[in-house]
């Protein structure tokens, strides 16, 4: 996706004082992959002069705003509903987030209520139910930033009942052994 490709280069190569223009024009003519390639392989990369056309070039065909928020809309309505594990529903709230804080760079989505229904949708009814009660007892309706800081905090009160939960317990000659999996680190006390 442009957007994800344009602010990494931005921030690791375009707006850098120190790589020379042509040095710029290097990494960006070694980056792009499939049609975005051969919009940059059009130019001549000994004369740095063609690194702003370049640039530009690929802004004109990949930087379009309708497409990107339709893009992200799409990928928040095919998210699937997610299961009642508190880690489950984190993943689900992180992607929920990603496409959320790229929508804002098109909109503004923080009075959207069907945005909200749409998001809403994709927790179990547990969560929703919990979250509605919530912003119930808050005494108004929430902006998006207010409803996603809730189901955050429903999903780490879920979160710290899972950690508090007590580990299997298995013989290992003679002694008992308790395995701890994360998506870290394997620890066996």
């Amino acid at each position: 996706m442009y957007c994800d490709f344009w602010a990494k280069f931005k921030a690791a190569v375009h707006d850098n004082p120190n790589p020379t223009t042509a040095a710029k024009f290097i990494h960006l003519a070694n980056n792009p992959k499939g049609s975005a390639a051969l919009v940059v392989q059009g130019y001549d990369i000994t004369d740095p002069a063609n690194y702003h056309l370049a640039v530009e070039a690929l802004r004109r065909r990949y930087d379009r705003p309708q497409f990107t928020h339709h893009f992200f809309l799409q990928k928040l309505e095919n998210l699937p509903v997610s299961s009642a594990s508190a880690s489950a529903q984190r993943d689900t709230l992180c992607q929920v987030q990603a496409c959320i804080l790229q929508l804002n760079r098109l909109e503004d989505t923080s009075t959207s209520l069907a945005l909200k229904k749409l998001i809403r949708n994709k927790f179990p009814r547990e969560t929703q139910l919990e979250v509605n009660r919530m912003e119930h007892r808050s005494g108004r309706i929430w902006k998006m930033s207010e409803f996603l800081v809730g189901l955050d905090d429903f999903i780490q009160e879920l979160e710290k009942l899972d950690d508090s939960a007590v580990p299997a317990v298995r013989k290992t000659i003679g002694r008992p052994a308790v395995q701890h999996l994360c998506d870290f680190m394997s620890v066996v006390w």
